[in-house]
């Protein structure tokens, strides 16, 4: 809605100048932007490209969504830390820490 507000009240022509105002990377605002953009149909049957601050939020929430639920770690940060160690300093393969794993048990 703030990005809706902020196009309406403006003479802002490019997504660089919007990500300045609402101190946002260019990117986020051309993402933003091609989320929500739509085709209409205005009441005499012409077609019209516009943005939609509904349709962005909605398909924002599908996205998240089809994410999936969080992992299961519970508050085995003993098990984080160890995978993150063996895996950036002894360089071990996701692979190779399972089997690792599995022969230790």
């Amino acid at each position: 809605m703030i990005l809706h507000r902020a196009l309406c009240k403006s003479k802002i022509k490019s997504p660089g100048e919007l990500a300045l105002l609402l101190g946002k990377s260019k990117r986020t605002i051309q993402r933003e932007i091609k989320r929500g953009w739509q085709t209409f149909q205005a009441s005499d049957l012409s077609l019209y490209e516009a943005y939609s601050p509904d349709i962005a939020d909605i398909k924002a929430k599908e996205n998240l969504k089809a994410k999936g639920s969080d992992l299961n770690l519970g508050n085995d940060f003993t098990l984080v830390n160890d995978v993150q160690r063996w895996i950036k300093k002894e360089r071990y393969s996701p692979a190779a820490l399972i089997m690792h794993y599995e022969k230790s048990g």
